[in-house]
């Protein structure tokens, strides 16, 4: 920002206006990369998802990634103005477990949890099996990823662990649970959504869960603060392995002089410590990647979190436009080289 509101920038387009219902983008006659296909870009503020993905069948939009009920693709891709583009990403959907909760704390309950999740049948209904499972931080393409075992869905281990944990089932399937989690989620439809089968899921075994939708700012200050059981989130984009310090670490646990530390799970582990100081002091790629092995075996051992999926980056687009290309990242600098056709 500089004075009198202006945003500079040095890539293929320029900010000309910013209000709460769009963004106006101008080709930048500066950029290196020579002029865009598309000169002028237009990004709406439109926060019902339906609402979306019927401005893009009608035609009154061109182009919209992530933004959408992933279950409701296959109905809008029915129309002939529109098409898919995607490409499998590499930010990964985790449920976060409160290392310090009375509950939780014990590594025991927080596989049982893992093994009592249907993720194959989740991202089948939900997403319209646009996702891969995830059993790291990292994704399966990144080069420092170490494959771990993928954990199977297995009610009765699940509950043979929350029996050995001190958590029987006091009177058998159906009847009272072993414990209640409160799952604080987004206020987001097809977030809530998900949340209600995770919780349905997890009733199996005898967990009750009281899935709670909030505001994000007030669910990410809950967060931040270790105010939560259990909820689920999306990292950033993963490229630098580091980010295993980052998430890991315990001195990356927050607190109030650095609220923002993303060890939100309060995760505190020698090895994991260790091994990721470590990391930050070698640069041979060999070295990095065995160390970074051993940090994710541990990480499928303690469970700090549980890795879910990878959603598949997802665009819909207008016929017309060509040559738009979806990154793993999720952004939207495959703009710069995309065109719209004129038909005269």
């Amino acid at each position: 920002r500089y004075p009198g509101g202006r945003v500079l920038g040095a890539g293929p387009y320029r900010v000309e206006e910013i209000s709460g219902q769009r963004v106006v983008l101008r080709a930048n006659p500066h950029w290196h990369g020579g002029q865009p296909g598309i000169p002028t870009i237009v990004i709406k503020n439109v926060r019902d998802a339906a609402a979306r993905l019927i401005m893009l069948a009608g035609g009154s939009a061109d182009l919209s990634q992530n933004a959408f009920r992933y279950d409701l693709i296959d109905d809008v891709l029915a129309r002939e103005r529109v098409r898919e583009v995607r490409h499998p990403s590499n930010i990964l959907t985790y449920m976060m477990l409160n290392n310090e909760d009375a509950i939780l704390k014990d590594a025991r309950v927080r596989r049982a949890i893992a093994l009592a999740l249907d993720r194959e049948t989740l991202i089948r209904q939900k997403f319209a099996g646009r996702a891969v499972l995830a059993t790291s931080l990292l994704p399966p393409s990144h080069w420092c990823y170490t494959a771990t075992p993928q954990i199977p869905h297995d009610l009765a281990a699940a509950m043979k662990l929350l029996d050995e944990a001190g958590y029987p089932d006091p009177d058998g399937p159906g009847g009272r649970p072993r414990f209640t989690l409160v799952y604080k989620t987004s206020a987001d439809q097809f977030r809530v959504a998900i949340a209600r089968v995770i919780a349905s899921q997890l009733g199996k075994v005898g967990i009750a869960v009281d899935v709670r939708p909030f505001e994000f700012a007030t669910f990410f200050a809950d967060i931040k603060k270790g105010v939560y059981q259990i909820a689920t989130m999306q990292t950033s984009d993963i490229t630098e392995p580091d980010l295993l310090y980052t998430y890991f670490h315990s001195s990356r646990i927050p607190t109030p002089a650095d609220p923002n530390a993303n060890n939100r799970w309060r995760y505190r582990n020698a090895l994991v410590d260790e091994r990721t100081e470590q990391g930050r002091r070698v640069s041979k790629r060999e070295e990095r990647i065995a160390i970074y092995a051993d940090v994710q075996r541990q990480l499928a051992e303690d469970l700090p979190i549980i890795p879910l999926w990878h959603e598949d980056n997802v665009a819909i687009v207008n016929a017309d436009v060509v040559d738009f290309v979806v990154l793993p990242n999720a952004r939207l600098s495959g703009m710069a080289r995309a065109r719209k056709l004129v038909h005269e």
